[in-house]
């Protein structure tokens, strides 16, 4: 009997050491499971974050063309030069919001004016085009471009 004894010491010696080998298995899996929920996380953080970086670009260089507009339509020498700018752009206005560096340009095409407004921030950018037309004595925006 004393074979059996020292089997049965041995056996429970051997399964306390399997039992490690598992635990130090599922925690392998664990950690590759959490290092990939971080990285898609981290790919998702960084798509929003362009996603709004982009959308205030848009919403800049839509604001660079509603002030240009708004000058177009108050003062009569800045719709003279948007009148006059046919064989090049002329800069209407120059600003920065935010970080964001916008400028409006107005260019003569046929009978109608487009006002250009160009959003920078870093190496990314954004346009945006309103087309006018005249309405009496005012313009109106026709269309907007993006």
């Amino acid at each position: 009997m004393d074979g059996e004894g020292e089997l049965t010491v041995m056996r429970a010696f051997g399964e306390r050491g399997m039992v490690s080998m598992l635990g130090i298995g599922i925690l392998c899996v664990l950690t590759f499971f959490g290092v990939v929920i971080y990285a898609v996380t981290e790919l998702h953080s960084a798509a929003a974050r362009r996603f709004l970086l982009g959308s205030a670009l848009r919403n800049a260089a839509e604001d660079g063309v509603r002030l240009a507009f708004a000058r177009v339509n108050e003062d009569a020498s800045a719709a003279a030069r948007a009148e006059a700018a046919a064989s090049s752009s002329v800069s209407m206005e120059e600003f920065t919001e935010r970080g964001i560096s916008v400028k409006a340009y107005a260019r003569k095409q046929g009978s109608r004016v487009l006002l250009l407004g160009v959003s920078r921030k870093g190496n990314e950018g954004a346009r945006a085009v309103a087309v006018l037309v005249r309405n009496g004595t005012g313009y109106v925006i026709e269309h907007w471009e993006h």
